[in-house]
């Protein structure tokens, strides 16, 4: 699906495929986790945590561009962001608790815990999900931004938040990922990327871990 023209749709839109992506990788990593043997994991430890750390690093980073690119601009214009920053405030402790014991599972293999990690993906379900479909359907939803905001205003967020994902996030690991947990024949077209990155980067960023992106449920090719 392509970006819409309309700036309101368009960056409910985006927000949409990103928090589709976040959602899909969350129950992909529970799957692989619950189904395969955790001997097996542990045999390609370093890849499995990558993935897994990818995750984590990508929600962080997703959540660092809208508190610096995206709520204080609604916030100026008079929309009621409390509510999602204090959901960004109990995600981050999940967060916290996930990157501890990706800490320490890297400095020492021998403690893995497929049951340990599946209790923390568990964990963060509901704050997640509730705060991923509370951005997509009220705080950006179109009419309501229409009624505090102008399109110039909705494409300067847009563009600004485009930017900061550019300095606060990880491209080469951010873009393949969210790539590669939206639906074959959709990631081509994903976030309007243009096409130098989206045929010529991506692909590359794609091949230099692709030891970690097998765990994913889709390819990029």
């Amino acid at each position: 699906m392509a970006p819409k023209a309309d700036p309101y749709e368009n960056l409910q839109y985006g927000m949409d495929q990103i928090h589709t992506a976040i959602r899909t990788a969350h129950g992909q990593i529970l799957k692989v986790a619950r189904e395969r043997d955790e001997a097996e994991l542990r045999r390609d430890l370093a890849a499995w945590l990558g993935y897994v750390g990818a995750w984590v690093e990508l929600l962080g980073h997703h959540h660092d561009i809208e508190e610096k690119a995206i709520f204080p601009r609604l916030k100026d214009k008079g929309c009621f962001v409390e509510n999602e920053i204090e959901q960004h405030q109990a995600i981050h402790r999940h967060i916290d608790a996930m990157e501890a014991a990706l800490a320490e599972w890297r400095a020492d293999p021998s403690t893995y815990s497929s049951a340990r990690l599946v209790s923390l993906f568990e964990a963060i379900d509901k704050d997640l999900f509730e705060h991923l479909d509370d951005e997509v359907q009220k705080l950006l939803n179109p009419s309501n931004l229409r009624a505090h905001i102008n399109a110039q205003d909705i494409t300067y967020i847009y563009t600004t938040a485009k930017k900061e994902a550019d300095s606060i996030g990880n491209p080469a690991v951010d873009l393949p990922f969210l790539a590669i947990h939206t639906p074959p024949g959709e990631h081509k077209n994903f976030l309007g990327l243009p096409l130098f990155i989206r045929y010529t980067l991506l692909p590359f960023w794609y091949w230099q871990r692709s030891h970690i992106w097998k765990f994913a449920p889709y390819s990029l090719l």
